[in-house]
């Protein structure tokens, strides 16, 4: 829709709109890599083969684990999401709202089997 002058104008709608996207795609990735990295721990604690891939996916895993410590068992990209008026976090998106509150817990107790394959 064009102004008076002549000029496109973009909503603030719009606006937030695709600032939500951009979270939602962002968030994405780095979950995908997440679970990059949780599947390597796995891998490698089966094949017995350690690299320094090993050492980064178990430092990333660690990392991730205790930022959402920290933020009491959130993630803390769900507060970036409602900031800009998204009111799903990303597994929200995927599953029901009761079983996305379950996903950390869930994936706390398969990174610690991940990491004891790795340590056995």
């Amino acid at each position: 829709m064009c102004n008076a002058r002549g000029e496109w104008h973009v909503n603030k709608r719009n606006k937030l709109m695709s600032m939500v996207r951009l979270i939602r795609l962002v968030h994405a990735g780095l979950a995908s890599f997440y679970m990059y990295c949780l599947g390597y721990i796995y891998y490698s604690g089966i094949t017995e083969r350690f690299t320094s891939w090993t050492v980064v996916s178990t430092a990333v895993i660690l990392f991730e684990y205790a930022v959402v410590l920290l933020n009491k068992g959130s993630c803390p990209l769900g507060a970036v999401h409602r900031k800009f008026g998204d009111d799903k976090t990303l597994f929200e998106l995927l599953l029901p709202k009761p079983v996305a509150k379950q996903v950390f817990p869930f994936f706390a107790v398969v990174s610690a089997l991940g990491l004891a394959v790795l340590i056995w």
